[in-house]
């Protein structure tokens, strides 16, 4: 009997059957993994703190790898199901689409007393340079994390510029700024102050902040893994909870929050954001590839813009500097008309 035949009745009625198993388990593991992320489950960092599409690059080389047992039909099928569903549950697709809808469609900009250019950076350890490049922009708000420090940006900013902040987090508006101090523990995540920019010339509070790196490892079948991420989620969601309580430390004016989150779209600890009112900048009028991390290879969304129901969002995108890990968010907004 020659191997060809061998074969043949291997993947006869048992192994059918084995092959109908296999496929399902896989098409059953890949709407489990993607419950997780679009139901945004706590306490599975160790999973979900990777971008879905990772999952789904795993899902279709197992689909692959099995191929010759699953034959062509189930092997396509799994295939199949599991890019459908990195197409439903990636972000990228989105923008990607709403950036080939409205290429030709001219973005509304209303007058220079109502709108504001917003601009979050990781400058990447404390490099100056991120800092001209996001000046270059012609923005009236940069939010820095990792900030260079103040004798750097005292040389980098042109006159009319003034800023506040630690070595982590800083804030710098063309206008005026004023800021309350800081408790310790507070400063350690963000930086909290009333600003009058000048093209808009009103009040309002603006929040750069800096929330702690979750873990990353891959070694998921570890306890301590498991219980160095839960450790890391309380800290993350107590900073967020702080982001929240800061938003009215200079009275009920506009707010606007940006900085590095270290938490994807799909991210459990961004949810308390949304139900306060804050609504994301780029989910609201971004276009193009959304990614920030990292600047090379942008592989994940992790900086964000926040902004109130006093801002609407005009339109946002993700620029590239070649100093810093970090993409940075450029966001347009413009106050409501009361």
């Amino acid at each position: 009997m020659t191997p060809a035949r061998i074969w043949r009745r291997l993947r006869g009625k048992p192994f059918g059957r084995l092959a109908d198993l296999l496929a399902g388990l896989l098409m059953l593991a890949t709407s489990a993994v993607g419950y997780l992320y679009a139901a945004k489950v706590p306490g599975l960092d160790p999973i979900t703190i990777w971008p879905f599409w990772y999952w789904t690059v795993i899902f279709v080389a197992l689909g692959l790898v099995f191929a010759p047992l699953l034959r062509w039909r189930r092997a396509t099928l799994v295939v199949g199901f599991a890019l459908l569903t990195g197409l439903l549950l990636n972000e990228e697709p989105f923008y990607l689409a709403r950036e080939i809808r409205y290429r030709d469609r001219p973005v509304r900009v209303l007058p220079p007393g109502d709108s504001l250019r917003v601009i979050t950076l990781n400058c990447g350890g404390g490099n100056e340079a991120p800092v001209r490049d996001a000046l270059v922009l012609d923005p009236d708000v940069i939010l820095l994390q990792e900030s260079p420090g103040s004798r750097a940006i005292d040389r980098l900013l042109p006159e009319g510029w003034e800023h506040v902040g630690r070595i982590d987090t800083a804030v710098l508006v063309k206008g005026t700024l004023s800021a309350d101090e800081h408790p310790r523990w507070l400063a350690h995540e963000m930086h909290v102050v009333r600003a009058v920019p000048e093209r808009i010339g009103r009040p309002i509070t603006l929040i750069s902040t800096h929330l702690v790196q979750p873990s990353v490892r891959t070694d998921i079948w570890r306890p301590f893994v498991w219980h160095r991420a839960a450790m890391l989620r309380e800290s993350r969601t107590a900073g967020v909870g702080h982001l929240i309580e800061q938003q009215h430390r200079y009275g009920d004016l506009p707010v606007v929050i940006g900085g590095d989150f270290n938490a994807g779209n799909h991210d459990s600890v961004l949810p308390p954001l949304v139900r306060n009112g804050f609504r994301d900048a780029f989910r609201e009028a971004g276009r193009g590839w959304p990614n920030t991390i990292t600047a090379d290879y942008p592989m994940e969304r992790i900086d964000y813009i926040w902004v109130d129901e006093h801002f609407e969002a005009l339109r946002s995108l993700v620029a590239y500097t070649p100093h810093s890990d970090h993409r940075m968010v450029v966001a347009d907004i413009a106050l409501r008309q009361p």
